[in-house]
């Protein structure tokens, strides 16, 4: 099966494989492991890099499926050159891996995701902690927790990170660089 999707992170699962974990167009949230991709001479290494939106095609394993070729569509590198723009991103990447659940799709929550990484390798950088700030809210909406943020009265970040259950570390990082 090809799908699309937005790579949201890697693990190591053996001396050259990855666990990756990437939101699809077609699936939600699905876990994925990429055989051989640490090998030096790995063609897929590079298209399969946090944060690119790529078309792959899945192969059914034992456990997981089997991730048998990866082509990146976009690589959204305006994001991985600024820390600003990369923590924002990654937040975003953060709270999903932790809120979702798989197998699930959302066809709101993929549009927001293609959207918003766009917007923030487009934005300028004086600009960004306001669109971040829209950003969270559009999250929120798309993810089905806008009316409960809203009677708790509490900051959009705390929200976040209770939903999360820890602290978020890109949060504070997207902080630490934007001062």
């Amino acid at each position: 099966m090809r799908t699309r999707a937005i790579v949201i992170k890697k693990e190591m699962a053996r001396e050259y494989d990855q666990l990756v974990t990437c939101y699809s167009e077609d699936y939600g949230t699905l876990r994925a492991s990429a055989r051989s991709v640490c090998k030096p001479r790995s063609l897929q290494s590079m298209h399969l890099d946090v944060l690119n939106l790529i078309e792959f095609e899945l192969v059914h394993g034992k456990a997981l499926p089997i991730i048998a070729s990866a082509q990146v569509l976009n690589q959204f590198s305006d994001i991985k050159t600024s820390l600003p723009r990369l923590a924002s991103a990654q937040f975003f990447a953060e709270v999903l891996d932790k809120v979702s659940f798989e197998n699930e799709k959302d066809p709101k929550l993929w549009e927001f995701l293609n959207g918003m990484l766009t917007e923030i390798s487009t934005v300028k950088e004086k600009d960004l902690l306001k669109m971040f700030r829209d950003h969270q809210s559009k999250f929120l909406h798309a993810l089905g927790y806008a009316d409960a943020a809203k009677h708790l009265e509490i900051p959009v970040d705390l929200f976040f990170e209770q939903t999360v259950g820890q602290n978020i570390h890109s949060l504070r990082l997207l902080y630490s660089v934007l001062k």
